[in-house]
């Protein structure tokens, strides 16, 4: 007679925050969420992360979420779409490119039951410069945005040498 496999969680916390969840079967074998959302950087519209979805495992799939680009919207706004986009029966991940971070951590505050976590690629929740505020607004003029940088600087300091398929994508989605 086979016995019936019971899950237990295993969560981290520091203060009101949930930092992981994972639940193990009882003989220590991680329970693996096979379901990525992926919430878009600036551009809203998540073609960036064509070649990630393309080198997932078969038995992953990932739902990417896509913003109106014909308007500007507030976070609040965009909340509806994270919303939309996750699955309700099914652990996953969140995963969120720069601008949509704090959609991605406004999600994860409300404590949805199948969120297994969530991942922060480039972006920040407070702040990076809380001292040098003054610094950088007196420096960031509209002349500053006008230059353009040689393309080596921005490989290097914002890509890495390592990124496979930055032409292709920088040829489609940056101007200039």
């Amino acid at each position: 007679m086979e016995s019936a496999k019971t899950t237990f969680p295993v969560t981290a916390q520091i203060g009101t925050w949930k930092l992981w969840k994972y639940d193990f079967l009882s003989e220590g074998t991680y329970l693996a969420p096979k379901h990525l959302v992926l919430l878009p950087g600036l551009d809203g519209t998540g073609e960036l992360f064509v070649d990630f979805v393309a080198a997932l495992p078969e038995s992953w799939t990932a739902t990417t979420v896509t913003y109106p680009t014909d308007r500007f919207l507030r976070y609040a706004d965009l909340r509806p779409f994270v919303g939309s986009a996750v699955p309700q029966l099914e652990r996953f991940l969140v995963v969120a490119e720069s601008f949509s971070t704090p959609s991605a951590v406004w999600y994860a505050a409300t404590n949805p039951p199948n969120l297994a976590a969530v991942v922060i690629c480039a972006g920040f929740v407070g702040s990076p410069v809380h001292g040098w505020s003054g610094t950088m607004k007196a420096l960031a003029k509209p002349w500053l945005f006008r230059l353009k940088p040689p393309r080596t600087i921005v490989e290097h300091f914002l890509l890495g040498q390592n990124a496979p398929s930055f032409s292709r994508n920088c040829a489609t989605h940056c101007k200039g």
